[in-house]
């Protein structure tokens, strides 16, 4: 599988081990909070990323952000 732009920015940000939660992964590319959700939703749904059930608290509001890993 062949995979360019958007997705291989958030896959290459994940695999250099700095980045494991969207907003992480936005913070690296550029891209928007929103845009990288949509992007590891549907990396997730490939199996491309996986969910590794763990949780890390975001913000004064302490929204719970998964952390995922690429599948290798």
């Amino acid at each position: 599988m062949r995979i360019r732009g958007k997705r291989q920015r958030v896959i290459t940000a994940v695999m250099s081990g700095l980045c494991n939660t969207s907003h992480d992964v936005a913070d690296e590319t550029g891209l928007t909070v929103r845009e990288c959700s949509k992007v590891v939703s549907a990396l997730l749904g490939d199996g491309v990323l996986r969910d590794t059930g763990r949780r890390v608290l975001v913000g004064s509001q302490n929204r719970a952000m998964t952390v995922f890993e690429v599948v290798p």
